[in-house]
């Protein structure tokens, strides 16, 4: 018969245990585990206590925290594609409306991939997050277990896709669309162009096409699909001009198009920039409408006509629904999509 030693317990790491590791008091610990009184602990402490979590693999007991009914008024912003520069407005949104209600966020840039988003959350762990915001894009929205990853915290809304998780803040882009097509109509034109992707992961492109063909309904109009001009889905943010070239040939030669709705203001400008080259007049002879509001939107000739998705307003509503359920003691996991209206800011292109 063999015999084998038991395998040792592994010793519980204490938050004194952190203290001591870190040279500093208990007290100082709480303050950052909980994000609270910060300004009492100085910057090069609270590196010490950040690197003492590391080395000891903390973890808080949230069980006792939550038994014990203590909320951490700490909100967790999950952003995918590792950098913040694309979700200014949202930020905006989520930062402001946490504050007056009184609560912070720790906004974390995350990597899309499954595993590495996987180890990334359970870094946040330690930090027993109330609840978490989880900006869910193309790329993030294929991690097949996001939803469960998301249960991990308390309560969670998703800004994105459904289906991830419960509550889901959306863009109405299909009223968006709508509008578009409508306010199009009402300028004289009627040969609508449109520049989608060929594949689209999230449901965007579905629901515009629906819009537009709410819209054609509601005019009495057949719609031509060969005014929708596809393109392959690109890896860098500008389309390149044969591109553009590509969509102007045929919705504009051989479609007739009066009127062009593109994916995004990038594809708009590069739209305006190549009929403008060809002798076309923008907007006696074509409207160029374009999708984002981004900021060089305003900047191009003529200036981009474009659809705002109000990301800020997304940003709030997230706040709004997440803490209400916090304070409400509100499960999230019940399915829920609030829809934002998206505005359509009128400039000179159409």
């Amino acid at each position: 018969m063999k015999f084998s030693r038991e395998p040792e317990r592994r010793k519980m790491v204490t938050l004194a245990d952190v203290a001591k590791h870190a040279g500093v008091s208990k007290t100082q610990v709480s303050f950052v585990l909980n994000r609270k009184n910060l300004h009492l602990v100085s910057a090069e402490r609270r590196t010490r206590i950040s690197k003492a979590i590391r080395d000891l693999n903390y973890r808080p007991n949230q069980a006792a925290r939550r038994l014990a009914g203590k909320p951490s008024h700490l909100l967790g912003l999950l952003l995918p594609g590792g950098s913040v520069t694309p979700y200014g407005p949202l930020i905006q949104g989520v930062l402001s409306t946490a504050r007056l209600r009184g609560y912070q966020v720790i906004v974390a840039p995350a990597p899309t991939s499954a595993d590495a988003l996987r180890k990334y959350i359970e870094h946040l762990e330690p930090y027993d997050l109330d609840g978490m915001i989880c900006v869910a894009r193309q790329s993030m929205s294929r991690v097949t277990d996001l939803g469960t990853l998301m249960g991990r915290f308390r309560r969670s809304v998703v800004i994105g896709p459904e289906g991830i998780t419960g509550v889901t803040i959306q863009a109405d882009h299909r009223t968006a669309m709508r509008d578009v097509v409508r306010y199009l109509a009402e300028s004289g034109r009627r040969n609508i162009g449109l520049i989608l992707p060929e594949q689209d992961e999230s449901l965007r492109t579905a629901e515009r096409l629906a819009g537009v063909e709410d819209a054609t309904a509601d005019l009495g109009w057949t719609r031509n699909d060969e005014l929708t001009w596809k393109f392959s889905r690109r890896t860098h943010p500008w389309p390149d001009e044969s591109e553009a070239q590509a969509a102007v040939d045929a919705l504009v030669v051989r479609g007739g198009a009066d009127a062009i709705i593109a994916h995004d203001d990038a594809w708009a400008a590069r739209i305006l920039q190549t009929l403008t080259l060809r002798g076309h007049r923008v907007p006696k002879e074509i409207s160029v409408v374009g999708y984002g509001n981004l900021p060089f939107s305003e900047l191009t000739a003529p200036s981009l006509t474009t659809v705002d998705l109000q990301e800020r307003r997304m940003g709030l509503t997230a706040v709004d629904q997440l803490i209400d359920a916090i304070e409400n003691d509100r499960p999230t996991e019940r399915r829920e999509t609030v829809a934002v209206e998206a505005s359509l800011i009128l400039r000179d292109s159409a």
